[in-house]
């Protein structure tokens, strides 16, 4: 399933639009922004992108890495690649100084969300939302 089976919000078409684009490079530009791509024969299969930034006010934590958006083309899911972006992301939010971690996944995607809680990561919040 990809995301837009998860989440019916989500344009799938989006990702190849100039604005996509412009939102992936400044992401990758910006001071406190990470991107990392995993490759197999100079081909991109994946990627990982996020930012550190200060936590909210009433925070009891300082800095906080955000995992903003992650991708591994569907055949090289299971092969520990993920998890590996994952790392490489959580290394970098480390050097960075962050001391806590976010990522956001869908409520139906449960293999989204198995595959993070396999990476450390556990509930905090719950979003709720309704179409009116």
């Amino acid at each position: 399933m990809e995301a837009e089976e998860h989440d019916p919000t989500i344009d799938p078409e989006w990702t190849l639009t100039e604005e996509a684009a412009n939102w992936y490079r400044e992401r990758i530009n910006q001071g406190n922004g990470f991107a990392v791509v995993a490759q197999e024969d100079q081909t991109v299969i994946g990627y990982a992108i996020g930012v550190t930034e200060s936590a909210e006010e009433f925070r009891t934590t300082d800095t906080l890495a955000e995992l903003e958006t992650m991708y591994l083309q569907p055949q090289y899911r299971g092969q520990g690649i993920g998890s590996k972006l994952v790392q490489e992301f959580k290394d970098w939010a480390r050097e960075k100084g962050a001391d806590r971690l976010r990522v956001e996944a869908s409520a139906e995607n449960e293999d989204a969300i198995r595959f993070y809680q396999e990476n450390g990561f556990e509930d905090y919040s719950v979003t709720l939302e309704e179409d009116f």
